[in-house]
């Protein structure tokens, strides 16, 4: 194919899906890296140095190669096939080696370094000619600052051979990401528990809509591991023995143990995690720290491990007290019901049939209320009365024909932004949520006007019934409403230079702010009855059953808590220990060290554990609780202005968050944009409030 008919390097354009076919990813790539080079180049050679000659050329020589890149591995992602696979991995060595080679350029180092000092003489100075000259605002400043610790990180400053380990070291680990999140995806998919008509009984408990979106061609029943069918079969199945089967399905995915998952032992995941993190601990070792955990906490808030672990301590023995009485009361009720100990396998359901004993309130019911059309309909109207934008439906080329297309519109209805919205379970399809940026909003000698582009991603039940609104969790709604919160960040930035757009610059363990932020509003009446309909009844979420949610919103909450705790800290550990001999067995002991449950032998949780072992989360984990602890502060402010007008959607508070943390991006640092709105520094009192702690 001729390169001006490869979709893959139309970059200014959205993508035309319906073009984008795995065999023309060989080809942009090797096109874009070639453009990529010559920016370089130019950029190297320059004997005038400012903003556009050290950084913008780079932005714009790369941003091909940005896209081409994104968009295979948002297809990996969402409509996941052997083909895309072969050609991710065919060029993933070769996008490593770019970019590494790029981090360790020292001509850019030096340039970037001499800028840096020049520009901030000036300011100090107060010379604003100078700073005009040089192309310097307080955003470029701010991006020049942190290049240079990039290019510290990326190994600018190792000398021979420890440069050309590096290199090798860094192809090795994308490789390593990337098969273990196949890993993880394949034994999502193999798993199938399959219930015949005849023995429906068997899945007495499960909610008839639900039932309906397992049922398969010769009326089976097709049970899995997918996220959204998993949790709903825990929570509902009366059948223990079927529940048990999941459990150990689920916690032995991509292991050596594949009794019970239907795996296979070439998707054990154990020796890759164990490699990676062996090269981690390399690199760490070659930019002179003492462990990954300290590159990886440079660049973020915490800045130092030891802090990052007594921030996760002070919050588990807030939650133990709380956790060690849930459990107690979960024993004693499934003992008094059933007659049996509690197992691992009955928590869900027990914690189900007792949060309905307690309150009066079942999360199916509930559910019946939230239909999809009414809940995204409510979500945008808060966006757009708080923020002063319109949402309005669009026409595109999309991936799937469940894909959803939108524009953001300003109070002018001038389009600002895009976004792709996703929301359904399917096979091929990585589990979770997700929001990621297909374009960053930027404007230089080239893209005059280059809004951003986001992609929303859910995993949601389908209706059975076409004719029948999908109904979705209230968990859900607060997924939907986390993943929205990521993609205002990316899209309402006023920020136009890469480094610093939307999330980008923004410190890791402060990222997760304004999706925190958003959850909030799902616990608030006024908000949540407009997201509601009724699937039969067309009414609204009564008070008197959202206040029965609200009564139980914290119900167990402890033992969630310290699943959290678990997580993060078997992340920190992982990155501080050396040698680690299996990462089964020290989950095992951080879990039994920090939890009140105990693990089974067979448990392989941190397998699947793919935000630290195949994203950006290493040594990072924390930042859900971090981040929480700013959100919740964050939200403290709408909540005062509540009780002074009556309403949490108010646009004046809405306006200053906006401003101050939604508009800024990466363009200061987190701590300086949280004072800007709130006025202080960040307390934990909300955050211990909102958790009931």
């Amino acid at each position: 194919m001729n390169m001006k008919n490869n979709p893959l390097l139309n970059w200014q354009e959205l993508p035309e899906f319906d073009s984008i076919k795995p065999d023309l990813l060989a080809q942009a790539i090797d096109v874009s890296i070639e453009n990529a080079k010559r920016a370089i180049e130019k950029s190297e050679q320059t004997t005038n140095l400012n903003w556009h000659t050290v950084s913008e050329l780079l932005d714009i020589g790369t941003k091909p190669l940005n896209y081409a890149w994104g968009i295979a591995n948002h297809f990996s992602g969402v409509c996941d096939s052997q083909e895309w696979r072969d050609e991710i991995d065919a060029q993933i060595e070769k996008i490593t080696a770019f970019w590494s080679e790029l981090g360790q350029n020292e001509t850019l180092y030096k340039h970037t370094k001499q800028l840096f000092e020049l520009a901030k003489k000036a300011k100090q100075e107060n010379n604003q000619a100078e700073l005009e000259k040089l192309g310097i605002t307080p955003a470029r400043l701010k991006i020049l600052e942190d290049s240079i610790l990039g290019f510290k990180l990326g190994g600018a400053e190792l000398e021979g051979q420890d440069k050309q380990t590096y290199l090798k070291i860094q192809s090795e680990k994308a490789i390593l990401c990337k098969k273990i999140s196949d890993n993880v995806l394949d034994a999502n998919d193999k798993f199938a528990y399959v219930v015949k008509a005849e023995n429906v009984s068997l899945l007495d408990g499960i909610p008839n809509h639900i039932l309906e979106g397992l049922k398969q061609a010769d009326g089976s029943y097709k049970l899995t591991l997918h996220s959204s069918v998993y949790t709903q079969i825990m929570q509902y199945c009366k059948n223990r023995d079927i529940r048990e089967a999941l459990y150990k399905a689920s916690i032995t995915r991509a292991s050596d143990i594949t009794e019970f998952s239907q795996g296979s032992i070439e998707w054990d995941n154990s020796p890759l995690i164990h490699r990676l993190l062996e090269l981690r601990q390399k690199v760490a070792k070659l930019l002179g720290y003492k462990n990954f955990a300290e590159v990886s906490l440079v660049a973020k808030m915490a800045k130092h491990p030891q802090k990052v672990i007594d921030f996760i301590t002070d919050i588990a023995e807030s939650a133990k007290k709380s956790a060690v009485k849930n459990i107690k009361l979960l024993q004693d009720f499934c003992e008094s019901k059933f007659n049996h100990n509690l197992e691992l396998w009955d928590i869900a359901y027990i914690s189900e049939l007792l949060r309905q004993e307690q309150y009066n309130y079942s999360a199916q019911e509930a559910q019946l209320y939230f239909t999809l059309p009414t809940v995204l309909q409510g979500l945008f109207n808060i966006i757009q009365n708080l923020f002063e934008v319109k949402i309005v439906q669009k026409t595109a080329q999309v991936w799937h024909p469940d894909v959803q297309f939108f524009a953001i519109l300003d109070k002018n209805n001038q389009e600002t932004a895009y976004f792709y919205l996703d929301v359904y379970t399917r096979k091929g399809k990585q589990s979770g949520a997700w929001m990621d940026g297909l374009r960053n909003k930027s404007k230089s000698e080239i893209t005059e006007n280059g809004l951003p582009v986001a992609y929303l991603i859910c995993n949601f039940n389908k209706s059975a019934d076409e004719n029948k609104p999908s109904c979705i969790t209230h968990d859900d709604v607060i997924t939907l409403f986390h993943e929205c919160g990521h993609g205002l960040h990316h899209m309402l930035t006023k920020i136009e230079d890469d480094g610093a757009s939307g999330i980008n610059g923004v410190e890791w363990d402060a990222v997760e702010l304004p999706s925190q932020f958003m959850e909030n509003f799902c616990w608030d009446y006024e908000t949540v009855k407009t997201l509601t309909k009724h699937a039969d009844s067309s009414e609204v979420l009564p008070q008197e059953l959202f206040n029965k949610m609200l009564k139980a919103k914290n119900f167990l909450n402890g033992l969630f808590i310290l699943k959290q705790i678990t997580f993060s800290m078997l992340d920190i550990e992982a990155h501080i220990q050396e040698d680690i001999k299996d990462i089964n067995i020290l989950a095992k002991q951080i879990n039994d060290t920090y939890h009140v449950t105990k693990q089974l032998d067979i448990n392989r949780w941190a397998n699947t554990f793919t935000h630290v072992f195949a994203g950006g989360y290493a040594a990072g984990y924390y930042s859900y609780h971090w981040a929480e602890v700013l959100s919740s502060d964050v939200f403290s402010a709408f909540e005062e202005e509540k009780e002074r007008s009556g309403t949490i959607i108010n646009p004046v508070i809405g306006k200053k968050y906006l401003q101050e943390i939604l508009q800024v991006g990466g363009s200061r640092p987190a701590l300086e944009s949280f004072i800007a709105f709130r006025g202080r520094e960040p307390s934990i009192d909300a955050f211990l409030r909102h958790n009931d702690l």
